[in-house]
């Protein structure tokens, strides 16, 4: 049995799952500082002329940045897709590619001091993640104890 999960809620719920905000984060564009683009600002030519790194747990080649280019007619180059965002940061770090990830990966990575951010030249949305559990633990002790200790250790950070 889980007792609670971290990330998005479900889109449709019949009132078993509970959620609770606890998180909010942005998307940022890094690069490797080494990188000719690093010196100049992120416009969208600049963009969609580096070759793209996406997270992407399916081993899709289409991913939320590739929703929004193609409403404005756009596509990046994708390059390499991982199974994962937490990689990306390294990756980038040690290859002349880009990636677009929520700013706490960014900036809680190992690769974070080679990295530098700019703010995507698409409109992204905010992320809110939330602390998600099964209504039949709504009133134990131990969750509510479990619920607020992740919700304020989330709120510090």
């Amino acid at each position: 049995m889980i007792d609670a999960a971290i990330g998005v809620p479900p889109t449709r719920t019949d009132g078993r799952i509970k959620t609770r905000p606890i998180l909010r984060d942005e998307f940022v564009t890094i690069l490797t500082k080494d990188h000719p683009a690093a010196r100049r600002s992120m416009n969208m030519r600049t963009y969609l002329s580096l070759s793209h790194v996406l997270a992407s747990p399916e081993g899709d080649r289409y991913g939320l940045v590739d929703q929004v280019l193609a409403q404005q007619c756009k596509a990046r180059k994708l390059a390499l897709p991982l199974p994962q965002m937490f990689a990306l940061p390294a990756t980038v770090a040690r290859m002349q590619l880009t990636a677009t990830v929520m700013k706490r990966v960014a900036l809680t990575s190992p690769a974070s001091r080679r990295l530098v951010m700019f703010p995507p030249p698409v409109a992204l949305p905010e992320i809110v993640f939330h602390l998600i559990w099964h209504r039949r633990e709504d009133r134990h002790a131990a969750q509510v104890w479990l619920s607020d200790l992740i919700a304020d250790v989330a709120a510090s950070s």
